[in-house]
Protein backbone atom coordinates (compact mmCIF):
# COMPACT_ATOMS: atom_id res chain seq x y z
CA UNK A 1 0.00 0.00 0.00
CA UNK A 2 3.36 2.73 1.03
CA UNK A 3 4.11 1.66 -2.84
CA UNK A 4 1.50 2.86 -4.21
CA UNK A 5 0.88 5.96 -2.16
CA UNK A 6 4.62 6.53 -3.53
CA UNK A 7 4.21 5.87 -7.30
CA UNK A 8 0.36 8.42 -7.24
CA UNK A 9 2.70 10.88 -5.33
CA UNK A 10 5.15 10.97 -7.69
CA UNK A 11 2.56 10.45 -10.43
CA UNK A 12 1.28 13.72 -9.42
CA UNK A 13 4.15 15.60 -9.21
CA UNK A 14 5.53 14.71 -12.92
CA UNK A 15 1.94 15.71 -14.01
CA UNK A 16 2.19 19.22 -12.13
CA UNK A 17 5.53 19.86 -13.56
CA UNK A 18 4.80 18.69 -17.72
CA UNK A 19 1.75 20.90 -16.83
CA UNK A 20 3.89 23.98 -15.74
CA UNK A 21 6.31 23.62 -18.50
CA UNK A 22 3.19 23.22 -21.24
CA UNK A 23 2.06 25.94 -19.82
CA UNK A 24 5.28 27.72 -20.28
CA UNK A 25 5.88 27.06 -23.29
CA UNK A 26 2.78 27.66 -25.09
CA UNK A 27 2.46 31.62 -23.54
CA UNK A 28 5.92 32.38 -24.50
CA UNK A 29 5.29 31.48 -27.93
CA UNK A 30 1.64 33.32 -28.47
CA UNK A 31 3.23 36.26 -26.97
CA UNK A 32 5.86 36.62 -29.31
CA UNK A 33 5.98 37.09 -32.86
CA UNK A 34 9.47 35.94 -33.72
CA UNK A 35 8.69 31.90 -33.80
CA UNK A 36 5.97 32.96 -36.40
CA UNK A 37 8.16 34.96 -38.59
CA UNK A 38 10.72 32.64 -38.10
CA UNK A 39 8.54 29.93 -39.46
CA UNK A 40 7.16 32.12 -42.28
CA UNK A 41 10.44 33.44 -43.77
CA UNK A 42 11.86 29.73 -44.00
CA UNK A 43 9.04 28.53 -45.80
CA UNK A 44 8.69 31.68 -48.09
CA UNK A 45 12.57 31.40 -48.90
CA UNK A 46 12.21 27.62 -49.85
CA UNK A 47 9.20 28.79 -51.88
CA UNK A 48 6.57 26.73 -49.58
CA UNK A 49 3.72 29.43 -50.01
CA UNK A 50 1.09 26.60 -48.77
CA UNK A 51 3.24 26.92 -45.48
CA UNK A 52 3.74 30.19 -45.34
CA UNK A 53 -0.17 31.36 -45.36
CA UNK A 54 -0.45 29.65 -42.49
CA UNK A 55 1.69 32.43 -40.34
CA UNK A 56 0.00 34.81 -42.62
CA UNK A 57 -3.11 37.42 -42.43
CA UNK A 58 -5.55 37.39 -45.13
CA UNK A 59 -4.55 40.45 -47.52
CA UNK A 60 -0.91 38.28 -47.37
CA UNK A 61 -2.16 35.02 -48.33
CA UNK A 62 -3.72 36.92 -51.58
CA UNK A 63 -0.14 38.36 -51.93
CA UNK A 64 1.26 34.88 -51.57
CA UNK A 65 -0.92 33.51 -54.26
CA UNK A 66 -0.01 35.58 -57.10
CA UNK A 67 3.90 35.04 -55.71
CA UNK A 68 3.10 31.12 -56.20
CA UNK A 69 1.95 31.35 -59.52
CA UNK A 70 4.52 33.89 -60.71
CA UNK A 71 7.74 31.15 -59.14
CA UNK A 72 5.37 28.32 -60.49
CA UNK A 73 5.85 29.65 -64.04
CA UNK A 74 9.06 31.03 -63.55
CA UNK A 75 12.21 28.63 -63.98
CA UNK A 76 14.71 30.49 -63.11
CA UNK A 77 14.17 31.65 -59.59
CA UNK A 78 16.16 29.84 -57.53
CA UNK A 79 15.64 28.35 -53.65
CA UNK A 80 17.43 29.66 -50.70
CA UNK A 81 19.27 27.39 -48.31
CA UNK A 82 20.84 30.21 -46.60
CA UNK A 83 19.85 30.11 -42.70
CA UNK A 84 17.62 33.18 -41.72
CA UNK A 85 18.70 34.63 -38.31
CA UNK A 86 16.02 37.15 -36.24
CA UNK A 87 18.21 39.92 -34.65
CA UNK A 88 15.35 41.35 -33.18
CA UNK A 89 12.02 42.11 -32.64
CA UNK A 90 10.08 45.11 -31.58
CA UNK A 91 6.42 44.78 -30.09
CA UNK A 92 4.06 48.10 -30.08
CA UNK A 93 0.44 46.69 -28.74
CA UNK A 94 -0.88 43.91 -31.66
CA UNK A 95 2.02 45.03 -34.02
CA UNK A 96 5.26 44.42 -34.32
CA UNK A 97 8.64 43.75 -36.27
CA UNK A 98 10.82 41.56 -36.17
CA UNK A 99 14.50 41.86 -37.97
CA UNK A 100 16.80 39.51 -39.86
CA UNK A 101 19.32 38.65 -41.35
CA UNK A 102 20.19 35.99 -44.06
CA UNK A 103 23.72 34.09 -43.72
CA UNK A 104 26.14 35.59 -46.39
CA UNK A 105 24.59 38.85 -46.48
CA UNK A 106 25.17 42.07 -44.09
CA UNK A 107 21.62 43.78 -44.84
CA UNK A 108 19.43 43.95 -41.92
CA UNK A 109 15.99 43.20 -43.53
CA UNK A 110 12.57 43.70 -41.83
CA UNK A 111 8.96 41.79 -41.60
CA UNK A 112 5.95 43.18 -40.11
CA UNK A 113 3.25 41.09 -38.31
CA UNK A 114 -0.38 41.66 -36.48
CA UNK A 115 -2.14 40.09 -34.14
CA UNK A 116 -5.30 38.93 -35.90
CA UNK A 117 -8.63 37.10 -34.60
CA UNK A 118 -8.01 32.83 -36.44
CA UNK A 119 -11.10 31.00 -37.21
CA UNK A 120 -11.62 29.00 -34.10
CA UNK A 121 -9.04 30.61 -31.93
CA UNK A 122 -10.33 32.88 -28.50
CA UNK A 123 -7.36 34.69 -28.37
CA UNK A 124 -5.39 36.60 -31.33
CA UNK A 125 -2.57 35.27 -33.05
CA UNK A 126 0.31 37.06 -34.48
CA UNK A 127 0.61 37.06 -38.32
CA UNK A 128 2.57 38.10 -41.31
CA UNK A 129 1.94 41.30 -43.46
CA UNK A 130 3.47 41.55 -46.73
CA UNK A 131 2.50 44.26 -49.03
CA UNK A 132 3.20 44.39 -52.82
CA UNK A 133 6.24 46.58 -51.87
CA UNK A 134 7.60 44.05 -49.60
CA UNK A 135 8.22 41.20 -51.49
CA UNK A 136 9.98 42.10 -54.53
CA UNK A 137 12.67 39.67 -57.23
CA UNK A 138 16.56 40.23 -56.13
CA UNK A 139 18.91 37.81 -58.17
CA UNK A 140 16.04 35.86 -59.61
CA UNK A 141 14.88 35.48 -55.65
CA UNK A 142 11.62 36.27 -53.94
CA UNK A 143 12.69 38.52 -50.78
CA UNK A 144 11.54 40.48 -48.62
CA UNK A 145 12.20 43.90 -48.03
Amino acid sequence: MMHIKFLFSNFRSSLLVVSILFFLTSCSTSNSPRPIAEKFLVAFQQHNFEEAKQYSTKETIKLLQVLQRISGEDDSLTVSTHPITITSEEIAGEKATVYFKEEGSDTEQKLMLKKVAVDGEKVKQWRVVLTKEDAQMKNNKISTN
